[in-house]
């Protein structure tokens, strides 16, 4: 029996690196830039949004500093391998005790994480490690530890707060299929009990630190971003949320939506032929395939802006897929099971491998050198104007084109003030704050990163931040350092030789 299991997470953990290697090219740029320089912050003893700031959740943060920590930069983009043989444990052990023949074990075990890779996927991002716990808490929930299955599901929120009715909506598939009303009623409140104890325990932590009012202002902020779209009305919001599903799709290609399509009508009529011959196991898995399908649809209608936004997708994909296969062998024996089991795995695997159009560029990509223009520019002034500082200030003007800066600068750095990446989309009391700090803190040496300057800058809020950004370096500072194609370092007067 041990033997089984250990093969198991070995094969677990073989699959999760080798799509690591070959679909999670570390990133040091764009958000995944971001991410790493506020982890890096947090391990220089900055504290996570009172002291600097993005608007992910906590647990996504401490994970990424913790990787960061123990494997450098590129420790974040190889623990996505962990997150992804988590997935394939978690969503077998559920299908096992769902008691779902073993071709429906074996297909959920491939299938997830193989959809999780999808041409949705980009490495270093913040949905994985909750979409690996959801399926740990539906477990949970089917061992009869409810208790433990609300924490999970405080954990899932804890790392994306976007998935909360993705984590939950398998788990009130199986309470209203099986318990009685009284039942259902003590289930619920033991994980009710459980889901409030994480999510206290984390208000307390984050309260202890100085972080939980920032925290709640990110959630405020994270609100208007997914409203971002300028549409008129709460209709016309959804429906450009939803157009993001309906692009992907067609930009895909031209079968690639009828395919989806016939996949999703391919999944009622195996449920409805299921039903009965099934019993209540089978009822149970295709009630939590098509729980977590209406979750992850409500969600990305409230919330998507982007294609990687869709890799919830991959939770419903798998459920239903190894719903199809358990329809399949109930109905017509385990050979054409084992058979739309192989269809489903081989399916999936071309899914997540088409894109990769030279998948050697991504594997030497994790040996390759990390270039990080501006943290080289901010040690270049560093060096010329501070060489013996025991600490050097300094603040950025600019978006998510800082390429993890904070990771490769020297520790004598520290960090003025806390937005250090903002948008046209940022709130207008985000660009005077950062201003307000600005004159306060008057930081020794002040990044400007690619684009800050650019168009986007004629009008409207944006542009007033802007043009008060370019106030206050001319009027304080000068510029020292410049390099291709749009990065600066400024000094404060007097400094400058």
């Amino acid at each position: 029996m041990w033997a089984g299991r250990l093969a198991t997470v070995a094969v677990a953990l073989l699959l999760g690196f080798l799509l690591v290697a070959f679909r999670g090219e570390p990133i040091a740029t764009s958000d995944q830039g971001v991410f790493l320089s506020v982890a890096a912050r947090m391990l220089d003893g900055d504290q996570l949004y009172s002291e600097v700031v993005d608007n992910k959740d906590p647990l996504f943060f401490y994970s990424y500093a913790g990787a960061l920590w123990a494997g450098g930069w590129r420790g974040p983009f190889a623990l996505e391998g962990l997150w992804l043989a988590l997935a394939a444990i978690a969503i077998a052990l559920t299908l096992y005790e769902l008691r779902a023949p073993r071709a429906a074990v074996v297909t959920g075990f491939f299938l997830y994480p193989l959809g999780l890779t999808a041409a949705w996927y980009q490495p270093g991002l913040s949905m994985l490690g909750a979409l690996a716990i959801a399926p740990l808490a539906a477990w949970l929930w089917l061992r009869g530890q409810s208790i433990a299955a609300g924490a999970a599901v405080g954990v899932a929120i804890l790392f994306k707060i976007n998935l909360a009715l993705v984590a939950g909506a398998p788990i009130a598939a199986f309470l209203l299929l099986g318990a009685s009303d009284r039942g259902r009623l003590r289930q619920l409140g033991h994980g009710a009990l459980g889901l409030l104890a994480v999510l206290g325990g984390a208000a307390a932590f984050l309260a202890g630190r100085g972080a939980l009012t920032s925290y709640l202002d990110v959630l405020g902020y994270n609100v208007h971003y997914s409203g971002s779209l300028n549409a008129p009305g709460p209709l016309d919001g959804v429906r450009h949320h939803l157009e993001v599903l309906r692009g992907f799709f067609v930009a895909a290609g031209r079968w690639q939506a009828p395919a989806a399509l016939a996949a999703l009508g391919v999944f009622v009529v195996a449920a409805v032929l299921g039903w009965t011959r099934g019993g209540p196991p089978f009822r149970a898995l295709a009630a939590a395939a098509a729980a977590a399908l209406v979750a992850v649809l409500t969600t990305i209608a409230l919330t998507a802006l982007w294609n990687h936004h869709l890799q919830m997708l991959a939770y419903p994909a798998a459920l239903g897929g190894a719903a199809l296969v358990a329809a399949a062998t109930i109905r017509f024996g385990n050979r054409l099971g084992v058979v739309a089991a192989a269809t489903c795995i081989l399916f999936a695997a071309w899914s997540s491998v088409k894109h990769e159009v030279a998948a050697g560029v991504s594997a030497r990509a994790w040996s390759a050198d990390a270039i990080s223009v501006p943290a080289d520019e901010l040690e270049k002034a560093r060096l010329r104007f501070h060489p013996s500082s025991a600490q050097v200030t300094y603040m950025v003007f600019g978006g998510n084109s800082e390429n993890a800066h904070a990771v490769f600068v020297e520790d004598p750095f520290a960090l003025s003030c806390r937005f250090f990446h903002l948008y046209p989309f940022s709130l207008e009391e985000q660009f005077a704050e950062t201003l307000a700090c600005g004159a306060r803190e008057e930081p020794m040496l002040v990044l400007v990163t690619l684009g800050f300057f650019d168009d986007r800058a004629a009008e409207g809020s944006w542009g007033t931040f802007v043009r008060g950004a370019r106030r206050f370096l001319d009027t304080r500072y000068e510029k020292v350092g410049q390099a291709y194609p749009g990065f600066q370092v400024w000094t404060r007067r007097g400094m400058a030789s």
